[in-house]
């Protein structure tokens, strides 16, 4: 077995010297890293004998000579900035503008692993809830997590909420990786089906873990919707829905993770953080929550319309329906009309006594890492819609970084090599892997 090699280059692209896809495809071994720092961006990427995916940068990269199935694939990408995540622009060329952006990502330390399961169990479970009902309004499913095989030639559901009410009325959605490697949202209308899937294979390397965000705007009789997924905080791809009076995709039935509710299987996979928002995340949005996790803004999100009453400070609010003579300007809106999205700095708008529609936008579930516990996964938003875990299948993972190599796979090498933390052990090479809790 070869001894992996480190590459250092300044561009990408290009089949130039100091360009990676000059790199010789013979001179490449499975496991070789390179790291590319170009216009204000520290990529780095790890090297795939196999992979055989197709070209596109900067995710998937193939050497210019002798590559056959040899790809350089995108690990992380550090130096973005938020104003830059745009469609036109998908990786930052500027430094970070703030001292807190010089993290890319919060590392979870704890996650959820489940089994796959033939028969006996549909995933991780949230109990129906209007919170978790977006109606005909806009919506963002938000996934952090590992397949045991990404691309397993199968369907594989991350995220599920639908019901069955009869025949061809079906209403809710379905995210999953499909059959042939591609992201899919399904969109059950209660009159038609939209399924938004991307036009390219994901080209994630076993065992990676990855953050999929899907923000859905909803189509109309008059004007075309549209369903964007962002991987790692950086866009990825969107599709258009036609614009149409379709209907709605609340249901009554649980939200799965790695399941759905009208069969009894159980897909395998690892989640350290799933959450919904009602509203469609802007991409400087998606980066900053890939970076620093749910803001404080968005904690107390709820699908329940207020026409009267006080302000939260702090929560942000959208006006759904503005009725004349009523005025928020005084809590925080720039403006008095329909769509207004404001962070209220007040409690008592001037004057609310016209039925103005007021809703707090945000994350309505928001399960975090932080939230694993023994019992169940603990909502961090304010609708406390705390996920329950399979009666079997299960196991609580942990995320450590070791001072010290234990030199066997089990607790008592680990324990004489000084390393064991809480009942946990590590069993590869890499210090930041996931580590599972053993009885």
């Amino acid at each position: 077995m070869a001894i992996p090699v480190r590459y250092f280059r300044t561009s990408l692209t290009g089949g130039t010297d100091f360009c990676m896809d000059n790199i010789d495809g013979a001179r490449l071994n499975d496991g070789d890293t390179c790291v590319v720092v170009a216009a204000g961006v520290k990529y780095e990427y790890w090297l795939s004998a196999s992979s055989g995916a197709t070209e596109n940068s900067p995710l998937v990269i193939s050497p210019d000579t002798t590559d056959g199935n040899k790809r350089w694939l995108l690990v992380s990408a550090v130096a973005q900035t938020a104003a830059d995540n745009t469609a036109t622009t998908q990786l930052a060329t500027t430094a970070f503008a703030k001292s807190q952006d010089a993290v890319l990502a919060r590392l979870p330390d704890q996650a959820v692993s489940v089994t796959a399961a033939a028969s006996g169990s549909s995933g991780i479970a949230v109990a129906d809830n209007d919170n978790i009902d977006f109606g005909t309004g806009n919506f963002t499913l938000v996934w952090r997590g590992s397949l045991p095989n990404w691309n397993s030639g199968s369907i594989q559901y991350l995220m599920s909420k639908f019901q069955i009410v009869s025949g061809s009325d079906i209403r809710g959605f379905l995210l999953n990786i499909n059959a042939t490697g591609k992201l899919d949202l399904n969109l059950l209308r209660s009159n038609a089906t939209a399924v938004g899937t991307s036009t390219i294979t994901i080209p994630f390397v076993y065992g990676t873990t990855h953050e999929i965000i899907c923000a859905v705007v909803r189509e109309t009789a008059i004007a075309a919707g549209s369903v964007t997924f962002y991987i790692d905080g950086v866009l990825f791809e969107t599709i258009i829905l036609a614009a149409g009076s379709y209907g709605t995709i609340s249901s009554n039935q649980s939200l799965y993770l790695f399941g759905r509710y009208d069969t009894d299987v159980r897909y395998a996979g690892t989640c350290s953080f799933a959450a919904t928002y009602n509203r469609a995340l802007t991409a400087a949005e998606v980066l900053d929550l890939y970076r620093n996790g749910p803001k404080y803004e968005h904690k107390r999100a709820s699908q329940t319309a207020l026409t009267s009453g006080t302000l939260l400070v702090g929560q942000e609010y959208t006006i759904n329906a503005y009725v004349s003579n009523d005025d928020f300007t005084n809590v925080g809106a720039a403006s008095n009309a329909t769509g207004v999205q404001f962070v209220a700095t007040g409690t008592t708008p001037t004057h609310w006594a016209h039925s103005s529609s007021l809703r707090a936008t945000g994350g309505t579930l928001i399960l975090e890492p932080e939230g694993i516990q023994n019992d169940k996964w603990y909502d961090s938003s304010s609708n406390t819609l705390n996920a329950s875990y399979p009666t079997t299948g299960w196991s609580l993972t942990r995320r450590l970084n070791w001072a010290t190599l234990p030199t066997g796979a089990n607790n008592a090498a680990a324990a004489a090599a000084g390393v064991l933390v809480g009942g946990l052990y590590r069993t590869n090479a890499d210090p930041s892997v996931l580590c599972t809790r053993t009885a």
